[in-house]
């Protein structure tokens, strides 16, 4: 038992060294997604969403903003669900990126894309850590309402493995639909509650730097790994190749199905955030061309490789990279 409890203490104090070096020599290991957590709520029908009115500070390495959650749950101005006569309207879906991840709200390609259409309404309904399965049940239960003359899911490569999980960020337990002979089958629906130790543990180590960095290390090491990011000139690496590429490309078409069925005269299209995965977005956008889906990449737009248009962690948007998006997307959505 000494022996024991000497090991522990001696882990202990070096992870404590470890951890205090880590904090004083590198700031860019700062925590990062676990902080935009505190805006979240669990939900019994999408795992968790934004907690309505919810204000705060959303800070780390390289960005320090401030974020105000409106009353339905999402960020950005609250439009009502009325249109206001001789206005068009567009309607974002997606994750971080739409959220907002890193910049203030004015700063949000959805804040800068009325501006580009001609002062356009445009409603936010990006929810962070959400995947396509998500955002499909937030338009059927919220998006519809607003009838827009245009319905933009923005798409992210991690998204086709946010779609066959369960759990998200080690705890948080989200609705999964399967494939069942073609047709979608709605699982973990309603969503379980991750138990209260996990929540606690994942809650502590959410602010440690050093276990934050080993799990990014650990991420974009079996992100590259997969081969639609080795960008290979393989016959069987066309999408949908994976299973999970297979689902994601029948929640595309039941995305489809649920804007024709609901707002017939609404355009539904397709954003892709590729990074350096322009070979597969491409392969996506053929695929989504068959079934009369318009869809568009983004890296022809934005250089991934241009510092200047995106946050520290190499990803997501700065303020100038929002612009350039909003730019690219007004262009998108005004030739369709």
């Amino acid at each position: 038992m000494k022996n024991l409890l000497l090991l522990v203490c001696s882990s202990l104090l070096i992870f404590l060294a470890a951890e205090g070096v880590a904090r004083l020599f590198f700031p860019q290991w700062a925590p990062r997604a676990g902080r935009m957590t505190q805006f979240w709520k669990y939900d019994s029908r999408y795992g968790w969403s934004n907690v309505p009115n919810a204000k705060g500070a959303f800070q780390s390495f390289g960005f320090d903003t401030d974020v105000t959650i409106n009353a339905r749950g999402f960020r950005g101005p609250m439009i009502p669900y009325e249109r206001t006569p001789g206005k068009k309207r567009v309607e974002v879906l997606g994750d971080s990126y739409v959220w907002g991840y890193g910049v203030n709200e004015n700063e949000m390609f959805t804040s800068v894309l009325p501006g580009y259409l001609g002062g356009a309404e445009v409603v936010n309904l990006g929810v962070t850590g959400y995947s396509t399965d998500q955002e499909l049940l937030v338009y059927e239960d919220e998006g519809y309402k607003y009838n827009a003359d245009a319905v933009v899911l923005v798409f992210c490569m991690n998204d086709v493995d946010g779609n066959t999980a369960s759990v998200q960020y080690a705890t948080y337990e989200k609705p999964l639909f399967v494939l069942d002979h073609d047709q979608l089958r709605l699982e973990n629906e309603p969503v379980k509650r991750s138990s209260i130790w996990k929540r606690g543990l994942v809650a502590l180590t959410s602010h440690s730097y050093v276990i934050n960095t080993a799990y990014r290390v650990l991420a974009e090491a079996a992100l590259k790994s997969k081969p639609q990011l080795q960008q290979q000139s393989s016959a069987d690496n066309v999408f949908p190749a994976s299973p999970g590429d297979q689902l994601t490309a029948r929640l595309m078409l039941e995305f489809q199905r649920a804007v024709a069925e609901k707002q017939p005269n609404a355009k539904f299209l397709v954003v892709l955030v590729d990074d350096m995965a322009q070979k597969y977005a491409h392969e996506v956008i053929n695929y989504l061309a068959r079934y009369h889906i318009e869809a568009m990449a983004l890296g022809d737009h934005l250089s991934h490789g241009d510092k200047s248009l995106h946050l520290p962690d190499e990803n997501h948007w700065s303020a100038s990279g929002n612009r350039v998006v909003a730019k690219s997307i007004a262009d998108f959505v005004a030739a369709h």
